[in-house]
């Protein structure tokens, strides 16, 4: 296990979640803008009969909610993996039809 490491201290798995956690929350703040940015062209220039604040809500609740996931991130970063932590990933993996 200790050549699978690599510079940082990683194995490849573990690297690849956190790789994968922090492409969702820049995709999360890509949907949030394209949210604001859409809900803006359709009640301005398209003219559509739709009240704005709705729309802007729900960008807020998205940008609320991946702030929430950048602190969580930041914290799962600073800190290892347990051992024991896997055992679960691997069991959601199989349940889910993923893994071998």
């Amino acid at each position: 296990m200790a050549s699978e490491r690599d510079r940082t201290g990683l194995i490849p798995i573990e690297r690849e979640l956190r790789e994968r956690l922090a492409w969702f929350i820049r995709l999360r703040w890509m949907a949030a803008a394209g949210i604001f940015l859409g809900g803006w062209v359709a009640t301005t220039w398209v003219a559509v009969a739709l009240s704005a604040v709705p729309i802007y809500a729900v960008g807020a609740s998205v940008i609320g909610y991946n702030g929430l996931f950048v602190i969580l991130y930041r914290r799962f970063e600073s800190r290892p993996v347990p051992p024991k932590t896997y055992r679960g990933f691997r069991v959601v993996a199989q349940l889910g039809g993923g893994g071998s």
